[in-house]
């Protein structure tokens, strides 16, 4: 799969600035087209520190590349903060991804850095493959996707949290649409189901979230829901982090295909942010 970056569409240019020695910026002192020259320069330098500050991301408290396993078989967080996953059942890897082919998930132990509170980010490259296939004498459209959960850490009193998932397209039963939701410290929940999500086709889901702000869910870096949330924090809960099943129930929605790049950030990323986030490399770059 090809994916280029879009950065063309900011309002501003990130251009490289030229740059001048001390002796050629004395000896254009004196000339007014050159001393604009210098004017203009000088403008494309703080422009260009505006652009990198517009795009450089915030560094994630958890990030799993599955690139690395420890001794006891779990996926090392590529973030440095420990925050490793553990695989239930047998998660396979090609060492780029992890594959989700049989009722297995990921665990990462429960930590105050994934309770995020004020604001948190999370994201994934994801291959879903989930599809049911019931006996339908005519053989015409005979199978459809199912519900599944792709991340989120929430207990089942659904009182503080959030996951992200996948529910039926409500026009394209071969479909996805990502469903996001949070429960703030109250238990009031905010929720989105925004978004196609192609069946076994590698897409790019993120969510991020803000107390007083907004609860934004992209695919492929696209903005595609937005919802104003309260002045509440997120709730917190004791449950492990777990991916590729219901967080609050390891009997239900597993998530079947593939998974790469899972990002958690302890904060509310931009949308250049999430652009970013996703033309980083991945497993699925050869798809």
């Amino acid at each position: 799969m090809s994916r280029r970056s879009n950065l063309s569409q900011e309002r501003l240019p990130c251009t490289k600035p030229r740059s001048f020695s001390i002796e050629q910026s004395q000896k254009l002192r004196g000339n007014p087209m050159k001393r604009f020259s210098i004017i203009v320069c000088a403008t494309q330098i703080v422009l260009s520190l505006y652009c990198t500050a517009a795009t450089a991301a915030p560094l994630p408290v958890m990030l799993l590349d599955f690139n690395k396993q420890a001794a006891d078989e779990s996926f090392i967080d590529a973030s440095g903060n420990g925050n490793n996953a553990i695989c239930v059942s047998d998660c396979n890897t090609d060492g780029d991804a992890v594959f989700f082919y049989s009722w297995d998930w990921l665990e990462v132990p429960d930590s105050p850095q994934l309770n995020p509170r004020d604001e948190f980010s999370v994201a994934a490259w994801i291959y879903p493959a989930n599809a049911a296939y019931p006996m339908d004498p005519t053989g015409i459209d005979d199978w459809f996707v199912v519900p599944q959960k792709i991340l989120g850490k929430v207990t089942g009193d659904f009182d503080g949290g959030y996951v992200l998932g996948l529910e039926v397209n409500a026009k394209n039963r071969h479909k996805y649409t990502l469903f996001a939701e949070t429960w703030d410290s109250t238990g009031k929940q905010f929720s989105l189901l925004k978004g196609t999500v192609d069946y076994s086709v590698p897409s790019h889901v993120a969510m991020t979230w803000k107390k007083r702000g907004t609860m934004k869910t992209y695919v492929n870096g696209k903005l595609v829901g937005v919802v104003d949330t309260g002045r509440n924090p997120i709730g917190e809960n004791s449950n492990p982090f777990r991916i590729g099943i219901a967080p609050w129930d390891t009997n239900a929605l597993l998530f079947e295909g593939d998974m790469d790049n899972v990002a958690f950030f302890r904060k509310e990323l931009s949308p250049a942010q999430i652009k970013a986030l996703m033309n980083k490399p991945s497993a699925f770059d050869r798809y």
